[in-house]
């Protein structure tokens, strides 16, 4: 996930202080879309580490993108791997997710990398 543009922290302060008033889904996906400089800069970033971009939704500041363990152990320098847990194993990985300078600062969250219950039943 790629952050939010800085108008839209400033957007949900006002409707919290009750200051903002009624949008239209077309303004509210223009004022909290994903800038494009971010996208294109995390798009790059992807591609220079070998994914494949499959999909980019800037009003969802997302991208979708594809590659290897390898490819994803290089390019966040982790170490992604099975482990033991009380509840069986599960996907997840050792160590910070790290990214370069450029693009560091761009992404929000890194999904998909871990893969355990969350929920437990009751």
């Amino acid at each position: 996930m790629v952050r939010p543009p800085v108008q839209a922290e400033q957007s949900v302060d006002d409707l919290l202080a009750g200051r903002l008033s009624v949008k239209t889904r077309d303004e509210m996906e223009k004022e909290f879309s994903a800038d494009a400089a971010d996208m294109s800069a995390v798009s790059d970033f992807a591609q220079r580490s070998g994914f494949q971009v499959k999909e980019t939704r800037p009003s969802e500041r997302r991208l979708l993108v594809e590659g290897t363990v390898q490819q994803i152990n290089e390019a966040f320098e982790i170490h992604l791997s099975y482990f033991a847990g009380p509840n069986g194993s599960f996907l997840s990985y050792d160590g910070p997710l790290t990214a370069p300078a450029d693009v560091s600062e761009r992404i929000l969250a890194v999904l998909g990398l871990h893969r355990e219950l969350a929920a437990k039943p009751r």
